[in-house]
């Protein structure tokens, strides 16, 4: 038995990493499929950001930067739709981002 396979199948053992080995279906090893649920993501988040910023900002010259410090400094939530790859969202983008070619390449 070689190191690396023992170390494997030590890691295994104990953390049960086979149990994330499972059968991905045709359909889903497709770009246009893979880009479908990244632009969904994309979309949810600006329709949130959207909301909370309608709710928020006053567009007016004089007042919009006293809006935008009172948003960044007084509205709870607000960091993550104003910095979207900052915060939990972002995060979690970035883990799907990084999850779909695993998915893409793996056939069934």
């Amino acid at each position: 038995m070689s190191t690396r396979n023992g170390v494997w199948q030590a890691l295994d053992e104990r953390l049960k990493l086979s149990d994330f080995t499972y059968p991905v279906p045709r359909h889903a090893n497709t770009v246009a499929y893979s880009l479908g649920g990244i632009s969904l993501i994309g979309f949810i988040v600006l329709i949130v950001s959207g909301i909370l910023l309608a709710q928020y900002y006053d567009p007016v010259p004089q007042l919009a930067n006293d809006s935008v410090r009172a948003i960044t400094q007084g509205v709870h939530f607000a960091h993550p739709p104003r910095h979207p790859l900052l915060g939990s969202p972002g995060r979690d983008g970035h883990r799907a981002a990084a999850h779909v070619p695993h998915l893409h390449y793996r056939v069934v």
